[in-house]
């Protein structure tokens, strides 16, 4: 179980230095994950 934890604390790792908080002109700041789509549909398989 331990070894599971530290395989999701380090995909989670991974994931956090992807973002980037976009701050355009007009409108709300938000945040932005740059991933690719196999990636991003990889991980939501594996978090289910």
């Amino acid at each position: 179980m331990l070894k599971e934890f530290e395989s999701y604390k380090k995909h989670c790792n991974e994931m956090l230095q992807n973002v980037e908080k976009v701050e355009p002109m007009m409108g709300k700041p938000y945040l932005k994950i740059n991933m690719g789509i196999g990636d991003f549909e990889s991980l939501k398989h594996q978090l289910k």
